[in-house]
């Protein structure tokens, strides 16, 4: 078998803003819809990926729990934090 593997030099994972932002939480909804957007850009880039058909999906960077999960879904086997030289 001749399996397909995508290598990627980014974080499968919703990333943190560079400058230092505050978010004021009032209520549960406040929170709730912070998450739901969090999880709908990973959901994306996850469906990007998921697109190419890969059987392998190599990173340098992290993968976060919500991205492994849309990967076993599509029976993909993500490698997280491998450096260039291995």
């Amino acid at each position: 078998e001749n399996p397909r593997i995508l290598l990627l030099d980014c974080p499968l994972e919703y990333k943190k803003g560079e400058s230092s932002t505050n978010v004021e939480i009032m209520n549960e909804e406040d929170f709730n819809a912070l998450l739901r957007q969090e999880e709908e850009y990973v959901e994306q880039i996850c469906a990007n990926i998921v697109a190419f058909r890969p059987d392998i999906v190599i990173t340098e960077k992290g993968v976060s729990d919500l991205a492994q999960h849309y990967f076993l879904k599509a029976g993909i086997t993500a490698f997280r934090r491998l450096r260039k030289t291995d």
